[in-house]
């Protein structure tokens, strides 16, 4: 693998990464998935074969940073979407409390 190629991979890993923010934020969180899978094996094949030139694996180094932000941004926004999902399921199971006492007071 050359060095073009290298570069082709990161860039496609990063266009990808955007990708799974913009799924994150519309809580698309199958498509967030199915796009880390693909994802995966292009950063893999970054990584494989010739070792680049520095200017090349510095370039590589900021794309990286791009993906790892963008990464921290996802989980974030997971994190988020967690705990609301969370407040819902208690909020529902209150009220199944609040209806289940209700029936047994009014029987």
């Amino acid at each position: 693998m050359n060095r073009c190629d290298n570069t082709e991979h990161l860039r496609r890993a990063l266009q990808l990464s955007k990708a799974m923010r913009i799924a994150a934020g519309e809580s698309e969180w199958e498509r967030v998935v199915a796009l880390e899978a693909e994802r995966r094996p292009v950063i893999e094949n970054a990584f494989t074969g010739k070792e680049d030139s520095s200017s090349s694996r510095r370039n590589a180094e900021q794309v990286v940073r791009e993906i790892l932000e963008l990464d921290r941004q996802v989980m974030q926004q997971a994190g988020k979407a967690r705990d609301s999902a969370a407040d819902e399921l208690a909020n529902l199971s209150r009220g199944r409390r609040v209806v289940n006492a209700y029936r047994s007071v009014a029987r």
